[in-house]
């Protein structure tokens, strides 16, 4: 017989490698403890693994009719996978952000602030922006990248980095100061070089050779006349710095 899901039922992923082993062994071993849950309109509500496995082996399964009331699906699905299923941190955030769109009706959410993702993520222990961030894996992720998430098999950063790669960096030219500083030096050390060969030139013409060499004597006369001026300005400062003193005396 073809049976259907209730969307409530597949909030959570469906068991695969060891942990369904584990259930089918103890469901051959031991017989189907938890009868599946079957929906008003006839949907699995819950039970989809138990179903699976018993019919793997071949045992008829035992199903009864959901007692709760229309609207309290999702509820009763929480309250019951929460408690036996052991899901990572991605996981949990994938079926709140199941849950929250479930509850909209699939409008368009209000973002990290929307109430309905603030419930679902305080209902599964998770944090609003990290069901914001699931939501994202489910509208822009492949079928098989949420799959990959649902299972445990990948975290929701790792496929948000396959959705949306950043752009490289472009990288920072750091500039090299030392070596700066040495081409600066050899640049100082090569006019140093042509100053003195144009020096060295223009004495050694006739012809400006005396000009130099009065502008030498000229320039040894500044300095000396440079330091003169110096001496006076000092003999200044002390002469008036001693009337003041003589004046302050005097008072």
């Amino acid at each position: 017989m073809k049976y259907t899901y209730h969307p409530a039922a597949d909030l959570f992923p469906l068991l695969d490698g060891a942990e369904y082993i584990r259930l089918c062994k103890d469901i051959r071993e031991n017989g189907l403890k938890l009868p599946i849950v079957i929906h008003h309109d006839g949907s699995i509500l819950d039970g989809r693994n138990r179903l699976r496995a018993c019919e793997e082996i071949g045992i008829k399964p035992q199903m009864i009719r959901w007692a709760g009331k229309e609207g309290t699906e999702i509820d009763y699905v929480l309250s019951l996978n929460l408690s036996r299923r052991h899901l990572d941190t991605s996981q949990r955030a994938m079926v709140a952000a199941s849950v929250a769109n479930m509850r909209r009706g699939g409008g368009k959410d209000k973002g990290s602030r929307d109430p309905l993702i603030s419930e679902a993520a305080e209902r599964l222990d998770v944090s609003p922006s990290t069901v914001k961030r699931a939501k994202v894996v489910q509208s822009e992720g492949s079928k098989e990248q949420i799959e990959a998430v649902k299972t445990g098999k990948k975290t929701v950063s790792e496929i948000l980095k396959e959705i949306r790669p950043k752009p490289e960096q472009p990288k920072k030219v750091e500039t090299d100061w030392k070596a700066e500083c040495e081409k600066a030096l050899r640049r100082v050390e090569s006019l140093d070089k042509e100053l003195r060969f144009a020096s060295e030139a223009l004495e050694s013409d006739e012809r400006t050779a005396p000009l130099l060499a009065e502008i030498k004597r000229l320039q040894g006369l500044v300095r000396i006349l440079e330091e003169r001026n110096a001496g006076l300005l000092a003999e200044k400062n002390a002469a008036v710095a001693y009337a003041n003193k003589l004046r302050k005396a005097t008072k």
